[in-house]
C-alpha cells in the first residue's frame, strides 16, 4: 500500500475515532474498516494512529473500536505499539 494511502486512512480513522468519542458511540473493526476505506489491515491503521498519537503525547479514543465477538477492544489498546513507535521515530 502506498504511503499516501496509509496516511489518508489514518487521518480518516482519527476523524472517525474523534466523532465516536463526541457521540459516545462505538463500532466494530469491520465497521471501522468500511468507514476509513480499507478492506483489510484495519489493525495496522489503528496501530499507526496509536503510534503517532503516543509519539505526540496525544490521547486517542482507540477503545471506541471493538471486536464483535468479544465486545472488547483489540490488544493494541494495551500498550503494544512500542515497537511501532520506535520504527516511526
Amino acid at each position: 500500500m502506498k504511503t499516501e494511502r496509509r496516511l489518508e486512512q489514518a487521518l480518516r480513522g482519527l476523524a472517525v475515532l474523534r466523532a465516536l468519542e463526541v457521540k459516545d458511540e462505538r463500532m466494530t473493526y469491520t465497521e471501522f474498516a468500511r468507514a476509513v476505506g480499507c478492506s483489510h489491515r484495519k489493525g495496522n491503521t489503528l496501530d499507526l494512529i496509536a503510534a503517532v498519537a503516543e509519539k505526540c503525547g496525544d490521547k486517542v479514543p482507540l477503545n471506541r473500536v471493538y471486536n464483535k465477538a468479544t465486545g472488547k477492544p483489540g490488544s493494541g489498546m494495551y500498550g503494544h505499539q512500542s515497537v511501532l513507535i520506535r520504527r516511526v521515530s
